[in-house]
Parts: structure tokens; sequence; C-alpha cells
């Protein structure tokens, strides 16, 4: 993680807390659907998915991964707990995995989690392989849900703050190219773009026409058009056409 990362979560903490002591701004609550199975689930589809109502009840959640979880052990280490991905015998034994969640917070401890009451819990998500976010990469991730989405009752420390991780990633724009007096249209300087337009915010006017205009390339070819969007009733639509370049 970057300095210029860490400043701004050092920030995010600090205007967090001075809200939080002088009650200033607007509070707004936002209401989770905990019957939703997608809300921590970042990763995509992940390798393998349990539901633990689906079997008996089991009493440990040690028993849990022995029982229900392939290629997942929860072993007791004295007062600690380890989490280790298995492979079939005799194969390259798997790393990982390096990234545990609970309700979509990182647990650093798998002693928490083997102190977890299973009848809490609804979903154990399990990716084995690498996974990549930005220019980082995960050797496997272990998602553990309960019912309620609480941390199975956790007391969040009064200090703490909990939010997305997604707040602190770097925003990525993409700059429509587009000629100034300085490159002019008649340049010699090749154009090879593939992507001509690109723009997640358009929005209709009072009369529900969108007008933009955009640059082709040097390419003499077809194109393809993707439009994507919400109606005002949050309807999803797509559409996708073709254009032509020619000389």
């Amino acid at each position: 993680i970057g300095k210029e990362l860490l400043d701004y979560a050092s920030r995010l903490g600090v205007n967090y807390q001075v809200n939080r002591i002088y009650d200033t701004g607007n509070r707004v609550t936002e209401v989770v659907n905990n019957n939703d199975t997608l809300i921590y689930r970042f990763y995509g589809r992940p390798d393998l998915q349990v539901f633990l109502d689906d079997y008996i009840d089991l009493p440990t959640m040690q028993e849990v991964f022995h029982e229900l979880v392939p290629g997942v052990v929860l072993r007791r280490e004295g007062e600690g707990a380890t989490l280790l991905f298995t492979n079939e015998p005799g194969a390259e034994r798997l790393s990982g995995p390096e990234a545990v969640f609970l309700d979509g917070v990182i647990i650093d401890d798998p002693s928490f989690i083997a102190g977890l009451d299973p009848d809490l819990i609804e979903r154990i998500d399990v990716i084995k392989g690498q996974y990549q976010i930005s220019s980082m990469i995960i050797n496997g991730i272990i998602s553990i849900s309960s019912f309620e989405g609480d941390m199975c009752g956790f007391d969040y420390p009064g200090a703490g703050l909990i939010t997305s991780s997604t707040i602190l990633e770097k925003e990525h724009k993409y700059n429509n190219f587009t000629y100034s007096d300085r490159l002019p249209q008649d340049s010699h300087i090749p154009d090879f773009r593939n992507t001509l337009y690109w723009n997640p915010e358009l929005k209709p006017d009072d009369e529900g026409l969108i007008e933009f205009t955009f640059y082709t390339s040097d390419f003499l070819s077809e194109y393809v058009i993707t439009i994507q969007g919400l109606t005002g009733n949050y309807v999803p639509l797509y559409y996708t056409g073709t254009i032509k370049v020619t000389r």
C-alpha cells in the first residue's frame, strides 16, 4: 500500500471520528437485505460454495470444515488455530488461504473462526486459486457469511470504522480522445485506437435524448456499439449494434 493511500485512509478515519464526536453531518442509515447472498461477494462466483442449512447441524466450525468443505482444514493448535488448503494425496501442497473474511470483514486470527457457533453461519465460499485486486494478488480466499450479517454478534470498537475497501481505490477515468489545435485532423500521427468512445455518466435530457460526439480512428472497419443503462424505474436495458468507418 502506497503512502498516498495510507494518508487517505488516515484522513478518512480522522474525519469519521470528528463527525462522530461532534455529531456533524447527515447520518444515512443504509438498509441491508441480509438475504442477498451477493452482499459481500466482491470476488464474483467462488470455486466452492457451501450452505450449512443443506446439511445436518455440526457442533463446531472445525467439524464443519472437516465434513462439509472439501479441500479446507481448520486445525486446532493449542489455543490457536490454522486454516489450510489441502489437495489430493501426493499432489503439491496448495498455498493459502491468505484472506479470510467474516461478513466482509477480514479476520487475521483463525481461532476467532474456530470459536464461532455454526448455527449462526449461513454460507462458506472458497476460492483456492489466485485472485487479483489491482496490483495485489491473493493466494486463496475463504469468505464466511452469517445469517444476520453482524459478525455473529461481535461488538465493534467504538473508534472503529467499517467501510467498503473500494472507496480507497484510486478513481480511474477514461479520457475520450479529442483533436485539438495542436493535433489537427490532418495530422500525420497515426491514430490506432480500438475504443472510440466510452462514457458511463451519460444521462438523457428533459426530452429523453442523449447527444454526444466522438472521433473515429484510422482503422477503416466496423465498430461495435454497446449501450447499457437503467430506466427511470431502474429496469436494466441493453442494446448493441455496429457502425462502419469508411474513407
